[in-house]
């Protein structure tokens, strides 16, 4: 899925979403917000663009959401996420999972353990 031999650009857009949530920019200088603007507009513009490389996995959305809930909204929004394994990820209905979804079905339908 990736092009890069580093894979480095795929995490790009969860940087993103990480620095929204968490409002990094307040932390910066306004050369440095600056460039973070043009910076943002660039990975922005690759991902509206569907390349590739700048497309994220899906798989640790879930974990992500749990360990930073204020990441969560940002990432339930989907953009910039590749499937990869389409189905398994989403259940068929091309949604980005909630969590617990991944978790056995008789679980899901409120079957005791």
């Amino acid at each position: 899925m990736n092009t890069r031999s580093d894979n480095s650009t795929q995490w790009l857009s969860i940087y993103l979403i990480a620095a929204r949530s968490f409002d990094v920019k307040r932390h910066f200088r306004p050369e440095q917000v600056q460039r973070f603007r043009e910076w943002r507009a660039k990975v922005v513009r690759q991902i509206e663009e569907g390349a590739p490389e700048y497309l994220q996995p899906a798989r640790f959305e879930a974990n992500l959401s749990l360990l930073f809930p204020a990441m969560a909204r940002g990432l339930a929004n989907g953009k910039g996420r590749v499937v990869e394994f389409p189905g398994a990820v989403t259940g068929g209905t091309g949604r980005t999972p909630v969590l617990g979804e991944y978790l056995a079905p008789a679980i899901m339908k409120g079957s005791q353990l």
